[in-house]
C-alpha cells in the first residue's frame, strides 16, 4: 500500500499499529465514520477526522500534504480562522480505498 510507506518514510509510529488493525481483512470500518454515514452528515471538522484516523493534528497536516489522492479541506468562509470541514462521503471513499480495498 503506497500510503503505508508513506507514513513510514515520514515517521509516523503510531500508523503501524493502525495500519495492522486497518489492514486485517476481518476489522470493521471506523463506527465514527459509520455513524456519520448513516446520519447523513455531509461534513466533519479535522478533529472527528482526526479521531477517525486516531492521529493527532500535526500528523493530519503532514498526511494532507504527503498523500495526493487525500480528501481536500474547506471551509465556510474565507478567513484563516474559519474551521476546516471534510466532505464525509470523500472521507468515506478514501477511507474504503485505502484500508478496506478488500470488501
Amino acid at each position: 500500500c503506497d500510503f503505508s510507506n508513506i507514513c513510514r518514510l515520514m515517521g509516523f509510529n503510531c500508523f503501524n499499529k493502525l495500519m495492522k488493525t486497518l489492514l486485517n481483512p476481518h476489522s470493521q470500518i471506523n463506527p465514527i465514520l459509520m455513524k456519520l454515514r448513516e446520519e447523513n452528515v455531509w461534513r466533519c471538522s479535522s478533529s472527528i477526522l482526526c479521531k477517525i484516523l486516531q492521529i493527532n493534528r500535526q500528523q493530519l497536516i503532514k498526511i494532507q500534504n504527503a498523500v495526493p489522492n487525500f480528501p481536500k479541506p474547506m471551509r465556510d468562509r474565507d478567513t484563516r480562522q474559519a474551521v476546516m470541514y471534510f466532505d464525509v462521503d470523500e472521507i468515506f471513499n478514501w477511507y474504503m480505498n485505502e484500508f478496506h480495498s478488500d470488501f
